[in-house]
């Protein structure tokens, strides 16, 4: 399905913005809560694109799983400050 193709916006945000923030702890956790949102949105902009497949799309599965990985960049974007912190690398 060509709105699965959407989801690799969500990896080229984590990427590009680690790059960008050069792999620093507050850039990495602002670029995770970017991978979040992005991710949150795949499915709104899938089903606002492809009408025809909103039945597919709007389910519990897809809802589900689209969650549970925006709550896993959001972890991240948790961690990432308090592993510098420990480190003594803040700022």
């Amino acid at each position: 399905e060509a709105a699965n193709l959407l989801f690799t916006g969500v990896l080229a945000v984590a990427l590009i913005g680690a790059a960008v923030a050069r792999f620093r702890p507050a850039g990495l956790a602002r670029t995770m809560l970017a991978a979040a949102l992005v991710q949150a949105l795949v499915p709104v902009a899938a089903w606002a694109l492809w009408p025809a497949a909103r039945g597919l799309i709007l389910t519990p599965q897809v809802l589900g799983l689209t969650g549970g990985f925006s709550a896993m960049w959001l972890v991240s974007a948790w961690l990432f400050p308090r592993a510098a912190a420990q480190q003594g690398l803040a700022g």
